[in-house]
């Protein structure tokens, strides 16, 4: 049986405050998942390669990223995701990170994306979920 993440409900009707920056577009919002229905307001991924497509086109400000995508192993994992954002943030001084989640109910994998998210946010001064409350930042789903 597969949860929500805890933000799920949680309306999206803004770019906080703390994310805009001038040479915003239509912002993104990158929910990967191969279950899960697509909260309301997000752009669906069904694969590493399609979210890591969106994330190279737009300008996502925001991914909330599922680890366990299928059998089938031509469709990657969240974890490759978070391998691409931090490729960008070391080889590219333009790229700005997106805030990222992580919803997977594999615990093991869950860690491993939280600990590669954190390392990301330390390189680039990111400031962690600045609009999502507390109490929801520490375990995400």
């Amino acid at each position: 049986h597969l949860r929500e993440p805890a933000w799920f409900h949680m309306r999206r009707s803004t770019v906080p405050e703390c994310l805009e920056t001038e040479s915003m577009n239509t912002p993104v919002y990158l929910f990967l998942d191969d279950l899960r229905p697509t909260p309301e307001g997000w752009t669906r991924a069904y694969t590493a390669r399609e979210a890591i497509d969106i994330l190279s086109k737009n300008e996502v400000i925001m991914v909330s990223l599922d680890h366990d995508l299928g059998e089938d192993p031509d469709v990657g994992d969240g974890y490759d995701v978070i391998v691409w954002i931090e490729e960008q943030v070391h080889t590219n001084p333009e790229y700005k990170c997106p805030d990222i989640l992580v919803h997977t109910a594999n615990p093991a994998a869950a860690r491993r994306m939280r600990d590669a998210r954190d390392a990301i946010y330390e390189k680039c001064n990111h400031p962690p979920e600045c609009w999502i409350p507390k109490r929801l930042r520490s375990g995400d789903a």
